[in-house]
């Protein structure tokens, strides 16, 4: 009786074990027939679409790329527009008033102003715009210069009496009517605003010539007082400035201009090669139609 049932027992070990390893096969089957449908699959997208299988990331920021590019040619295209518009545009010509006032100092040192006075200069001018950023100015100014002249600097005429005497100085008062013809460049162009330079020469016009000559005449000191009109000198200074021209409608401007001269040859009755510097404001008026 023991050994049928140890028999038994070892046929139905025996058969769980068959059926556990009949279930394993099945289960490594399906799972080998599903891997195969994968495969299938994922040939066929890669048949039908590659670029699937690769990484995006690359595509995307080629993408991207690409859309700036497009961007900035597109940026390009219309600037190119903007400025053929611009150079296309008819020159803005036409006649304006200036009206200014300021300080003006003048000496016989380039920027040395120890000896002089700082005066008043005023005047008007007329200018015309040849082009949008070119124009030509003249005008009509006033000043009353006040400076100090050492003996080399101050040319006495041969054979005067102040041409034999140890000159010490010559204090100078004189009102000079300025005539100046110079060109305008508009350096800097904002809505609101005119960044220019200008550069020229002027035509001095004398009106009054009043020195006091301090001299040593055999160990005396002296002084002597003249007065002189009607010298004329054409072009005798270059003028050069810079400028802000700050507008507050299509025909008014508001100007502030520093401005600097250097003398070509001598003025006045001792022929003084006298710089100067002056700072103008004013106004503008446009007689342009805009």
């Amino acid at each position: 009786m023991i050994s049928q049932a140890s028999g038994s027992a070892e046929e139905i070990i025996t058969n769980k074990e068959e059926q556990a390893d009949f279930k394993n096969e099945i289960v490594k089957k399906e799972i080998a027939e599903n891997d195969k449908e994968v495969e299938d699959v994922v040939s066929i997208q890669t048949k039908e679409n590659p670029v699937a299988t690769k990484n995006d990331e690359p595509a995307q920021q080629q993408k991207a790329d690409d859309k700036k590019t497009a961007a900035v040619k597109e940026d390009t295209k219309q600037e190119n527009k903007t400025v053929a518009k611009e150079k296309s545009k008819p020159a803005n010509k036409g006649w304006y008033l200036l009206a200014t006032a300021g300080t003006d100092a003048g000496s016989t040192k380039l920027f040395s102003y120890s000896n002089s006075s700082i005066t008043p200069k005023y005047g008007i001018g007329l200018g015309y715009r040849i082009s949008n950023r070119l124009s030509v100015q003249t005008g009509f100014y006033a000043s009353n210069k006040k400076y100090v002249a050492a003996p080399e600097d101050y040319s006495m005429k041969p054979g005067t009496y102040l041409s034999m005497v140890h000159m010490q100085k010559v204090q100078a008062a004189c009102l000079i009517y300025e005539i100046p013809l110079t060109v305008r460049v508009d350096l800097i162009k904002k809505p609101s605003f005119i960044f220019y330079g200008t550069a020229g020469s002027s035509y001095y016009i004398m009106q009054t010539e009043d020195y006091d000559y301090f001299y040593d005449y055999y160990g005396q000191n002296h002084d002597a007082k003249w007065q002189y009109t009607g010298n004329k000198h054409l072009f005798s200074v270059i003028n050069f400035s810079v400028g802000i021209e700050k507008k507050l409608s299509n025909k008014f401007s508001l100007l502030a201009e520093p401005s600097f001269g250097i003398p070509l040859k001598g003025v006045g009755d001792g022929k003084v090669k006298l710089y100067s510097s002056s700072l103008q404001v004013g106004f503008k008026y446009n007689f342009l139609k805009k």
